[in-house]
């Protein structure tokens, strides 16, 4: 999806999409039950999308997310949070 822009708001906690006419589309906190900012986010690895697709049964488009030393996916559309490992 390239008409979506996707940033961590000032807080550090929350990620929002924003659509290419400006409406924003959705803000999440991909890690609600941690209390740890996001440290780096782009695009998700063929590897890394694979994985999560054939977990949930999804053809999504997704970005990477990290935190800590925690790492995801977010699905674009939806906001929804895939985690890649965990603690």
């Amino acid at each position: 999806m390239t008409d979506i822009t996707f940033y961590t708001e000032s807080d550090g906690d929350h990620l929002s999409a924003i659509s290419a006419n400006g409406r924003l589309l959705w803000t999440r906190n991909p890690h609600d039950w941690r209390k740890e900012t996001i440290t780096q986010l782009g695009p998700a690895s063929p590897r890394e999308t694979a994985v999560v697709r054939k977990r949930i049964k999804s053809s999504a488009p997704f970005i990477f997310v990290s935190f800590g030393r925690e790492e995801g996916l977010v699905d674009q559309l939806t906001g929804n949070y895939y985690p890649l490992s965990r603690d």
